[in-house]
């Protein structure tokens, strides 16, 4: 096998990857762990709690009524996934915590997933999916091209813990928000660490596995070569 047959499979092995990569590149959400300068938080109204009930970085509230802000666990929560802090959306109507979070593409899947917490004062009430009409305390849901993808989940089966929400899609091309929120009916929403893993696709694995299959039987037809 001539060197340049080598270097050509080689060249596909690595634009393959690169394709991968660049799909994985794809979502990314800032600030995922809602935190907030400490110099932002103030004496919250739960005991050992901080929070700042205003803006998060790399978030956009969307809304009226009610609170949002970031906060510290306090006694509330035996710990936050992820960081040391969560955001939390509350008052009838409240906010939606959202942000744009780049383009998914029709050949790849994404999940995109957030941890719900259960307040151990009660406070937090229930979540759905949004697809059942129960009464609910929020909804999480990704936004593309206008069309809704909610998180499936299930609350905390202990209070002053969290447990992991997730939406899963494929199949879909546009831009991408996450919407975390509104409450409703008086409750707190708490969210914790969120993630955007895109998957590769399909053709993008088949690629990608062919491109190396190519480069190592032209490595392995080369030494065979050599040694002859």
């Amino acid at each position: 096998m001539k060197t340049s047959t080598v270097r050509t499979a080689g060249f596909l092995f690595v634009g393959a990857a690169l394709s991968l990569g660049t799909a994985w590149a794809d979502l990314t959400v800032t600030n995922p762990t809602f935190y907030s300068n400490p110099s932002s938080l103030t004496n919250g109204p739960v005991e050992g709690s901080f929070w700042n009930n205003g803006p998060i970085t790399g978030w956009t509230f969307i809304g009226s009524g009610g609170e949002a802000g970031s906060q510290t666990p306090g006694t509330i929560y035996s710990s936050v996934p992820g960081g040391s802090q969560f955001a939390y959306t509350n008052g009838a109507g409240g906010y939606i915590i959202s942000q744009a979070i780049g383009t998914v593409e029709a050949s790849d899947t994404y999940t995109v997933s957030v941890y719900v917490g259960d307040r151990s004062d009660g406070f937090s009430g229930t979540y759905s999916n949004g697809l059942t009409g129960a009464s609910y305390v929020s909804s999480i849901d990704l936004v593309i091209n206008g069309n809704n993808y909610y998180a499936t989940g299930v609350q905390p089966t202990i209070p002053g813990t969290w447990s992991l929400w997730s939406v899963t899609v494929t199949g879909v091309t546009g831009e991408a928000t996450l919407d975390l929120g509104p409450a409703i009916s008086g409750n707190q929403a708490d969210y914790a660490s969120v993630s955007a893993t895109p998957e590769p696709g399909f053709y993008t694995v088949l690629a990608l596995g062919l491109a190396g299959l190519a480069f190592a039987v032209a490595r392995r037809r080369s030494a065979a070569k050599d040694c002859a």
